[in-house]
């Protein structure tokens, strides 16, 4: 079972919900705005704390497991209820980047969600859980 997102909204209300769907259907797909494929209308939503693992985009991460994303905060907003869990806490956000995309710090905002971890051409690189 993958659970993908569907983005909503415009740029004053952004959302991203979750979708279970099963792995290698690809009639279950549409693409969207932004040439991602996301689940069809009538696909069964899955709560975010229900997830195991969450392979998360990047553009960049720092040594601390800050991300740097697209933007849009839709990853901080759909995860936000992590920051309130003591340490471990499903799901695990795991970045998926080169290791080029790593910087010495990026700048953090009380809203950011860290990840827990990050996977690269070099291999899994664990965070502390705590902010810094």
């Amino acid at each position: 079972l993958v659970s993908l997102e569907e983005l909503r909204g415009n740029a004053a209300l952004k959302d991203m919900r979750l979708y279970a769907v099963l792995a290698g259907d690809a009639g279950e797909l549409r693409t969207n705005r932004y040439g991602i494929a996301e689940p069809l209308p009538g696909a069964r939503e899955v709560r975010a704390h229900r997830l195991d693992i969450v392979l998360v985009p990047l553009v960049g991460f720092d040594a601390s497991g800050m991300r740097l994303g697209m933007g849009g905060g839709y990853y901080d907003r759909a995860f936000a209820f992590r920051r309130q869990r003591p340490a471990p806490s499903r799901p695990r956000l795991i970045g998926i980047a080169f290791a080029c995309q790593q910087v010495d710090r990026l700048p953090a905002v009380a809203h950011d969600v860290y990840l827990d971890a990050v996977i690269t051409e070099h291999g899994l690189t664990r965070f502390p859980r705590s902010p810094r």
